[in-house]
């Protein structure tokens, strides 16, 4: 028997943001850092690119506020 699980997420935010900030590296490999060329600093920009790191980031410019939602659906597909 073999089974597979698959998770998908859905944001949807009022403003544009960058999903590039949830990609994710190997486990114990430094991230990328991104730099936001013509996005706005947001909330949500902000908090998918503080997810992972470790590291205080200090003088930040001033952030928007943004009305955002997160959902996921689950998918097992088991084969016999």
């Amino acid at each position: 028997m073999t089974e597979y699980q698959d998770i998908l997420k859905l944001i949807v935010c009022t403003n544009e943001f960058d999903a590039r900030l949830l990609e994710q590296n190997k486990l114990d490999v430094p991230r990328k850092k991104y730099t936001q060329r013509s996005l706005r600093t947001s909330t949500l920009n902000r908090l998918m690119s503080r997810w992972q790191p470790r590291d205080i980031i200090l003088d930040e410019p001033v952030e928007e506020y943004d009305d955002w939602v997160a959902s996921q659906v689950v998918i097992k597909t088991i084969r016999h």
